[in-house]
């Protein structure tokens, strides 16, 4: 939220490029490890608490509030975080009341978007998912797994961290088509190992090119144009 503010005052001082160095770089590097921890984490003992509110918590948790921003926008955000605060302002909060709160405000937008249920996979379990996507026959092929920093660490799905939903991730996967270039199209990757977008095969795809989420994606085809490497969105 201090980055909203500031850009508000401060609209030449680029501050979505210093979240993306500030916040969201660190948070995806610890993140990647697999000693990171879900954001929200049970506390059983008050000296936990200092420990557990670290670069996860504060980096990761600005980070996916930027994802929910991109696919809720900016107007929604903003009215949900005065109902939130409005609601809770001599009480205590929990997380699902945010999502709540959030919930009404899109409601009351005619969005049916499950809040709690998208932003559960992302506060409940650690880690971000590696997006690998391919074109065949016309169409997006989208897989999703778990990224760690090295691929000989087969994430154990016993580990003391996992939760029920098993290192799955809902996904808004956002992209561009030749016949709509100025056009960003968006497709839920919902706890899915894989999802196919249907299109049009005389159409070519790329990555719409957005750092608004704790996700890395990486487009494996040539027909997707003007794509070179690792991409984000």
């Amino acid at each position: 939220m201090e980055n909203i503010g500031t850009k508000a005052a401060q609209p030449g001082w680029a501050m979505e490029e210093q979240f993306l160095v500030d916040k969201m770089q660190p948070a995806l590097a610890l993140d990647a490890l697999l000693a990171s921890h879900p954001i929200s984490t049970p506390v059983k003992d008050p000296a936990q608490i200092e420990s557990i509110f670290d670069t996860i918590s504060y980096k990761k948790g600005a980070s996916i509030i930027s994802m929910l921003e991109s696919f809720i926008g900016h107007k929604m955000l903003a009215e949900g975080l005065q109902l939130y605060l409005g609601e809770n302002e001599f009480g205590n909060a929990a997380t699902d009341d945010l999502w709540a709160a959030l919930t009404k405000v899109t409601k009351k937008h005619n969005n049916e978007l499950d809040i709690k249920g998208i932003m559960d996979t992302w506060t409940l379990q650690a880690g971000f998912p590696l997006v690998s996507v391919t074109l065949q026959d016309g169409h997006i092929l989208a897989t999703q797994a778990r990224f760690v920093v090295c691929e000989e660490n087969v994430t154990d799905p016993n580990e003391p961290l996992n939760t029920t939903i098993g290192y799955r991730w809902h996904v808004p996967l956002t992209y561009i088509t030749s016949e709509q270039p100025h056009e960003q199209a968006m497709h839920w990757m919902n706890l899915s190992d894989e999802e196919c977008i249907h299109g049009s095969g005389s159409s070519t795809y790329r990555p719409a090119a957005e750092l608004s989420g704790a996700q890395f994606q990486i487009a494996s085809d040539t027909q997707f144009e003007n794509v070179v490497g690792p991409n984000r969105v």
